[in-house]
């Protein structure tokens, strides 16, 4: 079987004939024989984009284009909810010094001021939107790390991806950004909270593992309250670490 098979977008209706399936993942399994590896052996049937039908393999003469897939598993589109789109692919000019976790995040640092233009971040996201296209994934939630010089380059063009990949990719975005931006900046906080709802984002943040929160962030609770529909859904990212005495 060839790597990849190409089915015209004319046909409304074809077979998928040899495939295997995870039998925890068809509602009808019983039908099947399953294998001691939980994967079933089958026909699939798409009519309109849509499954029609999940039979076991037999040579049916039904006049309907067929695909031998070879024993190919089957699955769902994936969903990868944790990525950094905005900063992948720099190796070959930013390798990590020593492999630890603070030689990537002071050379993405570096390599983000020195380097990330509008046409820099919108060649390495559409490549990496490509390879997770490619290989399967049908929603993407991506970090943006959102510095002061990085807000109005990278928003604008996510929301540019996120409406060209559309009906390829789902597309989710928030904004990566140090937590002291909140209790020492509001004018540049509430800057990036009305791009992040501009462009549909989510409001982030990064903590780190230094002091205990105190009576200066209790007070930047309010920064958070902004009144719809200028306030976007939140989540707040947990400080990274290669400490084990860290993660407790």
């Amino acid at each position: 079987m060839p790597d990849f098979i190409t089915i015209p977008q004319t046909l409304t209706r074809f077979r998928l004939a040899n495939a295997r399936v995870p039998v925890c993942l068809v509602a009808d399994a019983a039908r099947l024989e399953i294998g001691i590896d939980g994967l079933a052996p089958c026909d699939i049937v798409i009519e309109k984009e849509h499954i029609a039908s999940i039979d076991p393999t037999a040579v049916m003469q039904d006049g309907l284009p067929r695909f031998d897939l070879d024993c190919g598993i089957v699955l769902p589109r994936l969903v990868d909810v944790h990525t950094h789109i905005d900063k992948g692919h720099i190796w070959q000019r930013a390798p990590n010094p020593d492999g630890s976790f603070m030689g990537a995040r002071t050379t993405v640092m570096a390599d983000r001021e020195a380097n990330w233009s509008y046409d820099d971040v919108a060649r390495r996201m559409d490549f990496a939107l490509r390879c997770a296209f490619a290989h399967g994934t049908g929603a993407l939630r991506t970090h943006i790390d959102s510095t002061s010089k990085q807000i109005p380059i990278s928003w604008p063009l996510f929301a540019e991806m996120r409406e060209e990949w559309k009906g390829r990719i789902a597309l989710q975005a928030a904004a990566l950004y140090p937590i002291d931006m909140a209790l020492n900046d509001e004018p540049q906080f509430r800057a990036l909270v009305e791009t992040v709802a501009k462009h549909g984002g989510v409001l982030g943040g990064l903590t780190f593992l230094v002091t205990a929160p105190d009576e200066k962030t209790d007070a930047a609770r309010g920064r958070f309250n902004v009144p719809p529909p200028r306030r976007p859904d939140g989540q707040m990212r947990l400080p990274g670490t290669d400490s084990p005495s860290q993660c407790r």
